[in-house]
């Protein structure tokens, strides 16, 4: 869990974001899982790649990849005293039961 020291009132810009911090890849694998479809993903070794990637200049390619997407969201849950009403996990099944009804 994250630990905010910061004065929230001073803030105007709220992010959100689930709880969890989930990579592209990881996100991917949640998708196809909840659609019932299988992984299709490569095992890699994230540490490999992050070091050829960066050895490649493609760093911030890899990053987006392999490691989770943060966004600082101290202000939204200690000014606001928001909390994400549901998991990652609950609200992608229900984002996948949503798009299965518009097909």
């Amino acid at each position: 869990m994250h630990i905010c020291a910061l004065d929230v009132l001073d803030s105007s810009i709220w992010h959100v974001r689930d709880v969890e911090e989930t990579s592209l890849a990881e996100m991917l694998g949640l998708l196809r899982e909840l659609m019932g479809q299988p992984n299709r993903l490569w095992p890699v070794n994230a540490r490999l790649a992050l070091g050829l990637g960066r050895t490649l200049g493609l760093a911030s390619t890899v990053d987006r990849l392999f490691l989770p997407q943060r966004i600082d969201v101290c202000g939204t849950h200690g000014g606001l005293d928001w909390q994400p009403p549901l998991s990652q996990r609950d609200a992608v099944k229900e984002t996948v039961n949503w798009f299965r009804t518009q097909q």
